[in-house]
């Protein structure tokens, strides 16, 4: 069971760092947390965690240092965010595979197909938005390759899933439930081979360790030695890559 305190009083930086000047940062106590997190929760809020046996004062410490990384990622979100109101057509660019690939349309006589990397896409290639139709492309082949690379690790860490659903979670990347059902995020197929596949085998790791002890994440790193890597990338993508 997860343990958070939250301080009751909110630290207001009064450097400019987002479009209003300030934001506000609190700090959050999870005494399962191995150490300091910071986390932009949106363009005027930030969360530093606190690992067990941390105190405020590290925290702070922690947080200023990471001031630089923080004015980058309030200004990915305020990219972001004006880029989610623009409808997908030919030329835009979407995350797939770990590339940024751009929606393509080839004329076929009177008709037309719409393609993103080796995805062709059954629709309406003349519709206003195409959004709606690469998602679900990238959903369908989600449903096709993810169960395939789950297997896979599956076998070569003896570990046998009770179910695999594969859902569209704005928060997380996937999960495993206590009695061994894998929940896995389509956007997945978004994100390098490499970064899926870390998350697939941190799922798998939860079939012999329900937690996030020192002995999960070792068995973890037997598996994927460099999950550290890609922890990283996801915590730089991540937002990027759901809020697009």
């Amino acid at each position: 069971m997860q343990l958070e305190l939250t301080f009751p009083r909110q630290f207001v930086i009064d450097r400019p760092i987002s479009k209003k000047g300030e934001i506000s940062v609190s700090f959050v106590k999870n005494a399962r947390s191995r150490r300091y997190i910071v986390r932009v929760i949106d363009e005027e809020r930030v969360r530093v965690t606190i690992p067990r046996g941390g105190s405020r004062r590290e925290a702070m410490a922690f947080f200023q240092r990471s001031i630089a990384w923080v004015d980058r990622r309030i200004e990915e979100m305020q990219r972001v965010g004006s880029l989610s109101t623009i409808p997908w057509r030919a030329g835009t660019k979407v995350w797939f595979r770990g590339r940024e690939e751009s929606i393509e349309i080839e004329k076929t006589g009177e008709a037309g197909r719409i393609r993103i990397s080796d995805i062709e896409i059954q629709g309406d290639p003349l519709a206003g938005d195409l959004r709606e139709l690469v998602e679900r492309a990238m959903r369908t082949a989600a449903q096709k390759e993810l169960p395939a690379r789950v297997e896979v690790f599956a076998n070569q860490m003896s570990l046998r899933p009770s179910r695999i659903t594969i859902r569209g979670q704005r928060t997380r990347w996937g999960s495993c439930s206590a009695k061994g059902a894998l929940s896995l995020n389509w956007r997945l197929v978004q994100v390098p081979l490499e970064v899926s596949d870390y998350v697939l085998i941190h799922e798998l790791s939860h079939l012999q360790h329900l937690n996030h002890s020192s002995r999960f994440w070792q068995f973890v790193e037997t598996f994927c030695p460099q999950y550290r890597v890609h922890e990283a990338w996801l915590r730089s993508h991540g937002d990027i890559i759901t809020n697009r």
